[in-house]
């Protein structure tokens, strides 16, 4: 995965370009973001508006999640 330009920074994630359609969130501090996305994938499956996620895998680190921008 390459990533592209810091588009912007929180309290406690930047978030970053991986392309025209994508952004990737990551924790400074290395906090697992599992849960999260977690809460989000099933918001989405249950109809409410959130930014469509990117699959995660093993090779997925857990303080980072892909959507779409």
């Amino acid at each position: 995965m390459r990533i592209g330009e810091l588009l912007g920074s929180g309290r406690s994630a930047d978030v970053y370009a991986l392309d025209d359609k994508w952004v990737l969130r990551h924790y400074r501090d290395g906090m697992d973001a599992t849960h999260e996305w977690m809460v989000m994938s099933y918001l989405g499956a249950h109809g409410f508006p959130v930014p469509r996620l990117g699959p995660r895998d093993s090779e997925t680190p857990p303080a980072t999640w892909c959507c779409n921008a």
